[in-house]
């Protein structure tokens, strides 16, 4: 099984009741989601296999891991030296910031553009561009 390590903000997290407890380190904890995500919460996705729950007394809601991720992300690449790249599938405002983020720094996005949310919205938003790509690369 590869792993799948989602960063999420802790406090954003629906049920994050049931992820305190005594004892440090990694563990397992029995989570389904119980309710809706919204702008307040969501819930932590079943298709990561480890999470990294952050949290930032600046920016408290969705967004406050932006910086912790992307701060993670380039050291890690940077001292395994291995390239990287942000595989956007759907997503929402907190997506949208980062790969904003990423391409500041040039990291390559890939946008799954059929999955809905702001992958979609960002595919969409690029696609009339990709026509004029080479003109719009020279004026950089």
């Amino acid at each position: 099984l590869t792993p799948c390590i989602g960063i999420a903000p802790f406090r954003c997290v629906t049920g994050k009741d049931k992820l305190h407890g005594p004892g440090a380190g990694e563990r397992t904890v029995s989570y389904r989601k119980v309710r809706a995500n919204s702008t307040v919460s969501a819930a932590l996705d079943p298709h990561h296999t480890h999470f990294l729950l952050v949290d930032n007394d600046k920016t408290p809601g969705f967004g406050g891991e932006i910086r912790f991720r992307t701060q993670l992300e380039e050291r890690l690449s940077n001292d395994m030296r291995i390239p990287k790249v942000l595989l956007v599938l759907s997503g929402g405002k907190g997506t949208v910031e980062m790969v904003a983020e990423s391409v500041k720094r040039c990291t390559p996005v890939v946008l799954v553009k059929e999955s809905g949310g702001a992958a979609q919205a960002i595919a969409e938003f690029l696609a009339p561009l990709l026509p004029h790509k080479e003109q719009l690369l020279q004026n950089r």
